[in-house]
Order: C-alpha cells, then sequence, then structure tokens
C-alpha cells in the first residue's frame, strides 16, 4: 500500500518517539511512503522547532528526522500537473493552503492521503 504523507505525521513522529506515527514508520510493514518535496522544506523551516520540542540535541533531532524522512520518496511538485495543482488550492483555500501539495500529489496518484487535515474529504 502506497500513503501520502503530510508533514504532521513526521512532526508527530518526532514528538512521540513511542506513538502511533513514531511506530508505524519504525515498522517493518509493506507501507510505501510518498510526499511532495516540499515536505523536506516544511522540515528545514520547523527544524530549530522541532529540536526544541523533541528536546533532542540537533544533532539528534537530525539523525531522528533523516531515520523517518529516508523512508519516504520525495515526489516534484514539479511533476505534478496544473490542473491537480490548482484543484488542491482551490479545496484548501479555507482550510491552509501550504497542504495544497499533499492534496495535489494524492489527487495525480490517487493513493490514501495520512493527514491531520482538518474536514478532510480525501480516502
Amino acid at each position: 500500500m502506497i500513503v501520502i504523507t503530510d508533514v504532521n505525521k513526521i512532526f508527530s513522529a518526532a514528538f512521540s518517539i513511542d506513538g502511533a506515527e513514531a511506530r508505524i514508520f519504525s515498522s517493518k510493514s509493506k507501507i510505501q511512503f510518498f510526499a511532495p518535496d516540499y515536505l523536506l522544506d516544511e522540515l528545514k523551516l520547523h527544524f530549530d522547532e522541532i529540536a526544541e520540542g523533541t528536546r533532542l540535541s540537533k544533532k539528534a533531532t537530525k539523525i531522528l528526522l533523516d531515520s523517518i524522512t529516508s523512508k519516504i520518496r520525495s515526489i516534484k511538485v514539479a511533476d505534478i500537473p496544473t490542473t491537480h495543482i490548482q484543484k488542491a488550492i482551490e479545496l484548501v483555500s479555507d482550510i491552509d493552503e501550504k497542504d495544497a501539495p499533499y492534496i495535489a500529489l494524492h489527487l495525480y496518484s490517487g493513493h490514501k492521503l495520512w493527514t491531520e487535515i482538518k474536514n478532510s474529504f480525501l480516502g
């Protein structure tokens, strides 16, 4: 099974290393995780907050995030057709436009979306 992973699932796994998300990422299941390459930008943008929230050193936080993201196949947003990006922006305009790349990848691929998006309407 392929699942498109929202960055919030990575935050949850990092903040609660014994939580469900961390267990899912560390398990040897047959789940394949995909995400738009935008996910890596979000992690870089929020790195200091993640390090502070995990109470790990920056080096340990980087190792933790690298171990999680190594299981995620990054898909270039530029490879997603513009029609799907436009539709995604329209769908999340009243929620959070930063979620649009994840929604666009879902629309393009048809894979399930693993997310914290409120009022999620996507399978």
